[in-house]
């Protein structure tokens, strides 16, 4: 019996993960939710690491290219963003 939910794991840069759960016809606000869910509260201050393209958690523009890149499975690096000033700081360590 096929799942109706995409698993996507997100890995820290410490070496710890954690998975979230998306239905096939997920929108934006939901993809947000489940990472808001499994602890990430500040989810404007994230961004997603994958395959070296960075996609901020607080701009929606990129969604549709972001969909297509998150597949069942898929394991993918997120980040915090920091503001200094005006340049924003991302915690690559272990990408």
């Amino acid at each position: 019996m096929a799942s109706n939910y995409i698993s996507i794991t997100l890995l820290e840069s410490d070496g710890s993960s954690r998975t979230i759960e998306l239905p096939f016809d997920y929108s934006f606000d939901y993809l947000k939710s489940a990472i808001v869910r499994v602890g990430y509260f500040e989810i404007d201050k994230y961004a997603l690491i994958i395959d070296g393209k960075q996609l901020n958690l607080s701009e929606q523009t990129n969604f549709p290219f972001l969909q297509r890149l998150l597949t069942n499975g898929r394991k993918v690096h997120i980040a915090r963003i920091t503001m200094s000033g005006k340049y924003l700081f991302i915690d690559y360590r272990c990408f």
